[in-house]
């Protein structure tokens, strides 16, 4: 679908006239004042980096490949997403370590697994104890008993 204006019958005819008598198209483009190459607007949304922060961004990460995102963000105090600052060091061909995977572990977890740990050393350690004070032997039932009810005191 065209953008601009059509052409005039007599804008036609004229271009053809220029065109048998030998003209370029460069001038007939000025000599009928049209012309059919103009420069588009950029289309899509404009980057939310100055032309400084790129240049900050590009030379940082440049010259320690190992920096995470994350890193890079708040050292040089970015207003985007670390994931926005990965998309711009790829399109920019800013070459990356590849990030070194965590265990599928987190700290939050592995602290409560030795929180449970604790917790159920002692309860084993409590029962036993009394077990062994009363009956002078250990009872497996009295055992499955005191993990269920939540009693989990060592003797101290």
């Amino acid at each position: 679908m065209p953008k601009g204006t059509q052409l005039t019958t007599t804008e036609r005819y004229r271009i053809l006239a220029l065109k048998q008598v030998g003209k370029s198209l460069r001038q007939i483009a000025r000599t009928v004042g049209r012309n059919t190459e103009k420069r588009k607007k950029r289309s899509g949304r404009k980057c939310a980096l100055s032309r400084e922060q790129l240049d900050r961004l590009h030379a940082k990460a440049s010259s320690n490949s190992s920096l995470s995102c994350q890193d890079l963000k708040e050292e040089l105090n970015l207003p985007i997403s670390r994931r926005q600052i990965s998309r711009i060091l790829k399109k920019l061909s800013v070459p990356r370590d590849p990030a070194i995977k965590r265990s599928s572990i987190s700290r939050k977890d592995e602290e409560l697994r030795k929180d449970l740990k604790a917790n159920t050393m002692e309860a084993l350690w409590t029962i036993l104890a009394n077990s062994v004070a009363t009956n002078g032997s250990i009872d497996s039932s009295e055992l499955t008993t005191t993990l269920e009810s939540g009693e989990n005191r060592a003797p101290q």
